[in-house]
């Protein structure tokens, strides 16, 4: 396992997690569902969990930063607002 630092920016917010799993693919799902058991993000973290699953479901992995290494960003949309999580790997 390792251990991962997920730092999300929306709606004028930026929300830090840490977490364990495989790989960028593993942690996205349980960043997923830890932000829709304890929703960190005020009205939105059900909303930003949904969104991810899909595109995980839909074979869209979180995007490998180019020029960084370990390094990974999601990026979605509620309406019209934008959210990002970038994942670091931290060991």
């Amino acid at each position: 396992m390792k251990r991962f630092t997920i730092i999300c920016d929306f709606d004028g917010g930026t929300y830090v997690s840490q977490l364990e799993s495989l790989d960028a693919v593993g942690v996205a799902r349980e960043w997923s569902a830890m932000i829709r058991t304890e929703r960190p993000i005020p009205r939105s973290s059900t909303k930003i969990a949904d969104n991810v699953v899909i595109d995980l479901d839909n074979g869209v992995p979180p995007s490998a930063l180019d020029g960084l290494k370990n390094v990974w960003q999601i990026l979605g949309h509620l309406g019209s607002r934008t959210y990002t999580a970038t994942i670091v790997q931290s060991d």
